[in-house]
This record gives C-alpha cells, sequence and structure tokens, in this order.
C-alpha cells in the first residue's frame, strides 16, 4: 500500500538557517511526531526508530534515513527511509522531497512531498482501515 502526501508552509526564518535545520536529520526527528534519532551511520545515512498509529493499529520500524541528493544552490533535498517492523511482520519505505524557497517578507516557503509504502502484515490492517473509512465518507 502506497500514500502520497503533500505539505507547504511558511517558516519565520531565513532561507539559510531553515536549510541548516532541515538538512540535519537529527534535528528533524524531533519535529517528527514517533521519531526517534540512534546515530549517524557516516554517508549520510542516520539510524531511527518510528512509531506510527493507523487507527488502533501501532507499529514501530528500525531503520535508515539517507540524503540520496542534496543541493545548496537550489535547496532542494531528497531523502529516502525504509525500516522493519521490530516485531519482524513487515516493513516500511519512504522516499521524501523538499524544496525551500525565500519570500520577500524575510520567510521561507517549504515544500515536500512524500510517497510511504507500508508492506507485510501492517498493509492488510492499513488497507482495510483506509477502505472502510472511504466508504463511510462516500455515504455522507
Amino acid at each position: 500500500m502506497q500514500v502520497k502526501m503533500e505539505k507547504n508552509f511558511s517558516v519565520g526564518a531565513s532561507i539559510q538557517d531553515v536549510w541548516n535545520f532541515m538538512t540535519n536529520i537529527e534535528k528533524v526527528c524531533t519535529c517528527v511526531p514517533g521519531a526517534q534519532y540512534s546515530e549517524d551511520l557516516g554517508d549520510d545515512k542516520h539510524a531511527v526508530m518510528l512509531t506510527v498509529k493507523v487507527g488502533p493499529i501501532k507499529s514501530s520500524y528500525r531503520g535508515e534515513a539517507t540524503i540520496r541528493n542534496m543541493d545548496a544552490n537550489f535547496y532542494t533535498i531528497e531523502i529516502e527511509g525504509k525500516g522493519t517492523d521490530t516485531k519482524g511482520k513487515g516493513g516500511a519505505t519512504m522516499e521524501l522531497g523538499g524544496k525551500l524557497t525565500a519570500t520577500d517578507d524575510q520567510k521561507t516557503e517549504v515544500s515536500g512531498d512524500s510517497t510511504v509504502a507500508i508492506q507485510g502484515m501492517k498493509q492488510h490492517h492499513v488497507t482495510y482501515i483506509f477502505q472502510n473509512l472511504h466508504k463511510k465518507q462516500k455515504k455522507v
């Protein structure tokens, strides 16, 4: 199962300050609910732990976040994540792209898109939840 998300928001800081923060995986983890930074593995790879909850289903994943591409001239970044369910019943992958744009009022616009894929036993449960939610929304 794949979920695609897009998010745009504004930060009241200079583009360089936001860039310095967004390219530091350890700092970014402090802003992601359920994320815990473990260690720097070198070569732009980082060990992380992520706990997520979708409806009644809670999963923890041990994995890596890797900065695949980073361009400080255009303020773009691509991050790849992959993890294994700590109970050994599947895994998840994530691709994240981000771009920063300076605004006239000394703020920074952040644009991000991500694709998350869940494999294994959890995929079936999450798919069931989303299908039932979709059916209920159609009735409204």
